[in-house]
């Protein structure tokens, strides 16, 4: 009889985890949580992070849960479009050479288009390797258009939220790229950047559709602090889009958002971005049609890549509460 019992647990417990496994492998939102903070990832969407927030708080990621329910795509499509889904994602750099590395659309090519984003990286089905309360691995195919396979390691543990991104070159012949990281917030919150001297901000460039330069700032105390209330505008005027180009000697970013410090600081040693690019980029833009948007992106290490060998970049974020309308 205790046989008997205990096949029948054993054989609930294999059911279970192959049901459970094979939710995971077609989840449309994966959660990893604590009891501080909660993480919510999009696995058929390029692994995308979509929910970073206290437990106790709001997810202070721009993200459009309207969306998430739509599959992208069930066969991922070269001429994709880029839907707006937000959140956090990783391409890669540089931007001018995103149609330069692939023999399947030509025009693109030879145009050297730069928008949109690959459709096999953004809309990629990672499959799940390991997913765990606080842990998830998870790899996707190979891109036609970069030649690389991604896989995405994410942790939390306390407060902290790590994330790593490692990409191999499956093809047979070198490619050259660098991994992009691009968390998209509100722009109506103040970001705080540490630098040495104004030297360390490279450039202003005017973002796409926009002919002005608009990203209020001031700096104070070896910090660069943006915030949209520094300069009274009438966002109900033309679309204005500026990046910021920067390389401080620390790669960190801290945001205010609502009641919550938001800080995501490079773990991986930057020391070799492509030359359009900067270690650090600050992306504003205010459009009365689109509504106001804020990245806070990373450039990794630009690297020539032989079949096989691989890059990675890792971060890691931060979620605490403000304390008393201070940082």
């Amino acid at each position: 009889m205790l046989k008997k019992i205990l096949f029948i647990t054993i054989g609930l417990i294999v059911v279970c985890l192959v049901v459970l496994q094979i939710y995971n492998r077609k989840a449309e939102l994966l959660f990893l949580s604590n009891d501080i903070i909660k993480v919510g990832i999009l696995p058929n969407a390029g692994g995308r992070v979509v929910i970073f927030q206290r437990q106790d708080g709001d997810n202070i990621l721009m993200a459009k849960p309207e969306l998430w329910k739509k599959r992208y795509m069930k066969k991922t499509a070269l001429d994709a479009k880029d839907v707006r889904l937000m959140g956090h994602i990783v391409w890669v750099s540089p931007q001018k050479e995103w149609w330069g590395q692939q023999n399947l659309v030509e025009n693109k090519r030879k145009r050297k288009a730069d928008w949109p984003p690959d459709p096999f990286t953004i809309y990629a089905h990672y499959e799940i390797l390991e997913c765990t309360a606080t842990n998830l691995l998870m790899v996707a195919p190979e891109s036609p258009v970069t030649g690389l396979e991604m896989t995405k390691s994410f942790s939390i543990c306390s407060n902290s939220f790590v994330l790593s991104t490692t990409a191999v070159n499956r093809r047979d012949s070198e490619v050259k790229w660098g991994l992009w990281s691009n968390t998209r917030l509100s722009a109506k919150h103040s970001v705080s950047i540490p630098i040495t001297s104004t030297n360390d901000l490279v450039k202003f460039e005017l973002g796409y559709g926009s002919k002005d330069i608009y990203l209020p700032y001031i700096i104070t105390n070896n910090t660069f602090v943006y915030d949209y209330r520094f300069d009274k505008r009438d966002f109900s005027e033309p679309k204005v889009a500026t990046k910021l180009y920067l390389n401080p000697s620390i790669k960190e970013y801290s945001t205010v958002i609502g009641n919550s410090v938001f800080k995501k600081t490079a773990i991986t040693e930057i020391v070799n971005v492509h030359s359009n690019h900067a270690p650090l980029e600050l992306y504003v833009e205010f459009d009365p049609q689109n509504g106001d948007l804020m990245e806070l992106e990373f450039h990794g290490n630009y690297q020539t890549l032989k079949p096989g060998e691989s890059t990675s970049f890792e971060e890691i974020w931060t979620l605490t509460k403000r304390k008393n309308g201070k940082w």
